[in-house]
């Protein structure tokens, strides 16, 4: 210990749970089989490290690689729900050669025709030691792949998917020569539990620099809010756009001043925007 528990096959972070003792492994191991279809549950060893989305694209037997993000979690204890993906990274290029070589060799040893692939290595900076968490035939959940990429490397990954369906011939060492590299974002939040009794400054988010799209619809005053449990809960996105890792950031830190969702908690206090 400590460990992480989580179902074979669900989504949204839903019954992964870190667990310190064997009580806690066998309660978790419970709610772990509550989300899996097949009935399954997978207990690992914890890694300790900070996570990252790797995007790709695999064709004919090679691989081609779009980008990494730097992806960093809510502060709730034992939980792993993720409050943003920016890209491009800030790995140095060693643990960037290490993963790039990881990718390679499993998209050989997978082989597909052709397909997005989306991965997630933890890192560990002291030890320059990398884990994988997870890859797959798929583009990048949150808009990753269908917004943050096209954003990001000036490829679009649909594009490219659908000119392999339809039997097109591509040149892709010359469509990844033209990838560009600018600096994409998606930012969520989540709120205290009680009843959002007030928004403020959603008409200049909307208008502030490298905003791109928001997905805010269904926060609205006089709802209620629940407790935080699994990704799925995330309010957002906001999605950025910016021509370097350095603006993102400041357009990331001035979001966070404008737009305020206060909420009504049961014991009275007034809660606010929970991005961290």
């Amino acid at each position: 210990f400590p460990g992480i528990v989580k179902p074979a096959d669900s989504q949204s972070s839903l019954g992964v749970r870190k667990v310190w003792n064997e009580a806690e492994c066998r309660m978790a191991i419970v709610e772990a089989l509550e989300y899996s279809s097949s009935k399954t549950a997978i207990v690992e060893s914890f890694f300790e490290g900070k996570e990252v989305a790797v995007e790709g694209f695999v064709y004919k037997g090679d691989y081609y690689h779009f980008g990494i993000g730097d992806r960093t979690y809510f502060d709730l204890e034992n939980l792993f729900i993720p409050s943003q993906t920016i890209f491009p990274s800030c790995l140095d290029d060693v643990v960037v050669a290490k993963i790039l070589d990881c990718e390679k060799r499993l998209a050989k040893h997978v082989n597909p025709e052709f397909a997005i692939t989306h991965s997630e290595y933890l890192y560990n900076p002291d030890t320059q030691e990398i884990c994988i968490v997870e890859s797959a035939l798929r583009g990048g959940g949150m808009y990753i792949s269908s917004h943050l990429i096209p954003f990001y490397a000036g490829i679009d990954p649909a594009d490219l998917l659908l000119d392999c369906a339809t039997r097109k011939e591509l040149n892709m060492p010359a469509i990844f020569g033209r990838k560009t590299e600018s600096s994409s974002a998606y930012v969520s939040f989540y709120l205290p539990e009680g009843k959002i009794v007030d928004i403020k400054g959603l008409s200049e988010l909307k208008e502030s620099p490298g905003v791109k799209m928001l997905f805010l619809d269904d926060v609205k005053v006089g709802c209620k809010t629940t407790k935080i449990s699994h990704k799925g809960q995330r309010m957002g996105p906001i999605l950025l756009m910016g021509d370097s890792r350095k603006s993102m950031e400041r357009y990331i830190l001035r979001i966070r001043e404008i737009l305020h969702i206060e909420v009504k908690c049961a014991n009275g206090i007034i809660g606010d925007i929970i991005w961290e």
